[in-house]
This record gives structure tokens, C-alpha cells and sequence, in this order.
């Protein structure tokens, strides 16, 4: 029986939730890959996503200190940790910022007990606030 070659990157591509990776050897946090689904929530296209600071994508928040505060404390402790009720404005294709609420799950990537990478996982949650 013959196999297909598995090629993760699209696989990862193709998850079905909002999920970005994260370069967590850098201080700004950039995006190393996003799923379609992130591409299509911040309508920005890959290309002009990868490469730059998760910050740069999500705006007017007060919390914006929390979620550095978070991906830090990922890193320090090596373990999964939440960001609930994160308020943030996303900019869509036209210029407009809309406002968002998110409950975030921050996973560490870890590769010779170092975290190399941080894989945020977006749930929606605007309806519900």
C-alpha cells in the first residue's frame, strides 16, 4: 500500500480554526504561519502576514500587556496558558477596524527543552460578550 507524503505545513494551512505560530526566539513575536482561517479573519493574505509581529494585527487593546505578559510567561514556564476575554480591534480589507473579543490558548513548541515557537489557537467569542 503506498503512502502520500505528509507535508505539514499544509496541513497546518488547513486547519480548520484561527490559529497562528508564533517565532518565539524573537522579542516581537512574528508570525511564522497562520491557518486560512486566521488569513481569512485578519483579510490580509498570508504573504503580507508572515514575517511580522502578532501585535501589528491586533489593535486598541488594553490588554495588549497581558498577552505579551502571557507569551513571556510561556516561555519561562514551558506549559499551555489562556488569555480570556481579550478585547481587541482587528483592521479588515477596507481599513475599518472592527472590535473583537477572544479567548486565546498560548501553547508552548518546545524542541531540546527550549520553546522555539507559540501556537496561539482564537476562539470568537464577540456574540457571547
Amino acid at each position: 500500500m503506498q503512502h502520500p507524503t505528509i507535508d505539514y505545513q499544509n496541513i497546518f494551512e488547513a486547519t480548520p480554526k484561527k490559529c497562528a505560530l508564533l517565532n518565539s526566539l524573537t522579542d516581537d513575536f512574528e508570525l511564522i504561519s497562520v491557518t486560512d482561517d486566521f488569513v481569512q479573519l485578519t483579510k490580509l493574505s498570508r504573504e503580507e502576514l508572515i514575517g511580522t509581529s502578532i501585535f501589528k494585527h491586533f489593535t486598541g487593546n488594553a490588554k495588549e500587556n497581558e498577552l505579551q505578559e502571557k507569551l513571556q510567561s510561556c516561555i519561562s514556564e514551558k506549559r499551555v496558558t489562556t488569555l480570556d476575554k481579550f478585547q481587541s480591534d482587528i483592521i479588515d480589507f477596507s481599513g475599518k477596524s472592527i472590535e473583537k473579543n477572544w479567548n486565546i490558548s498560548i501553547k508552548p513548541i518546545i524542541k531540546d527543552n527550549q520553546v522555539q515557537m507559540i501556537l496561539l489557537t482564537f476562539e470568537d467569542i464577540t456574540e457571547e460578550v
